[in-house]
């Protein structure tokens, strides 16, 4: 993936500002989750201790650093939303100007279908690998979230971020099994097959008259049919390792959360630990979870993406 993205970026240009922006994102969630996790630790403490100052006092820190974390990361988004215009654009524009190039004979090589797919599927899929949601934008978000709360889970209460990994494990174990080695396989016999369904259906709109001269409809619309069915095969394939994934995967988080109040209550029982801290713990748990679903995911897409971008890179 790396060199992929270094031979894009060579190519386009905007490296920098890229990794600039993808800086100035990282930190929010993180700093989201510990603002939660912290002002449920302070208001749950300061409803044991029936003291209503502190109660207030953590509800308005909550609400200030909530509207000052959304204020800033609507700004980041603002401008980036720019940039992607830009690259978008420049994209394009790059992709244009080298097709441009080609001869009549280097056309004319390639079929229909495979210019179609390069100039929409493949082009599509790059922008979305660069800029689209749950890829590498959110897969790095994620990374930072999981790192910060893994960190204050595991300095604020070791057994119970034990416990969290040894659940969080298996999330991975399975979608690496499931999902990540095979989907960018299939995606691309799912590629193979658009194109070749692509070519198969144009004769049938662009020679309409010569098919029915030579009586061959039978034989085209078997052939459209067949790459038809093919399309439908390969995306059942994939559709069904993300169902399976989806199925798995929560049955490891509710049996996580289970365990943890389990510990966690029999600690309140030992006076180790108060409620508020237990609040505090399940908050940083569920970003860990979160942060580990959403990077899982941006994993895939970046996996399934990939496969366009291959293909654009090598023509640029």
């Amino acid at each position: 993936m790396i060199s992929v993205l270094y031979q894009l970026f060579s190519k386009t240009g905007k490296l920098k500002k890229f990794i600039f922006f993808l800086l100035l994102r990282c930190p929010i969630d993180a700093l989201m989750t510990i603002l939660d996790a912290v002002f449920l630790q302070y208001s749950f403490s300061a409803i044991l201790q029936k003291d209503t100052s502190r109660l207030i006092l953590a509800g308005i820190l909550y609400l200030t650093g909530s509207v000052l974390i959304f204020s800033y990361n609507g700004i980041v988004w603002q401008k980036f939303a720019a940039f992607i215009s830009s690259y978008s654009g420049n994209l394009k524009k790059l992709l244009f100007d080298r097709v441009s190039t080609h001869t009549q004979e280097e056309i004319d090589h390639r079929h229909e279908g495979q210019w179609l797919s390069l100039l929409g599927q493949d082009q599509n899929a790059t922008l979305t690998l660069l800029l689209g949601p749950l890829t590498i934008v959110h897969g790095a978000v994620s990374l930072t979230s999981l790192f910060a709360c893994s960190t204050i889970l595991c300095c604020q209460n070791l057994p119970l971020f034990l416990l969290s990994i040894s659940f969080i494990i298996p999330h991975l174990l399975v979608n690496q099994l499931v999902a990540v080695r095979p989907i960018p396989k299939l995606k691309e016999q799912a590629r193979y097959t658009v194109a070749q369904n692509t070519s198969d259906f144009i004769p049938i709109i662009d020679f309409n008259e010569i098919i029915q001269l030579y009586d061959a409809g039978t034989l085209v619309l078997q052939q459209f049919e067949k790459s038809s069915h093919e399309i439908r095969h390969a995306n059942l394939k994939i559709h069904f390792r993300n169902a399976l994934t989806g199925g798995i995967l929560p049955l490891f988080g509710l049996g996580g959360y289970m365990i943890l109040l389990l510990a966690g209550g029999n600690m309140m029982i030992d006076n180790k630990m108060t409620f508020g801290d237990l609040a505090a713990a399940l908050q940083y748990r569920g970003g860990l979870l979160k942060c580990t679903l959403v990077l899982m995911t941006c994993i895939v897409n970046i996996h399934i993406n990939l496969v366009g971008a291959k293909h654009l890179v090598k023509e640029i």
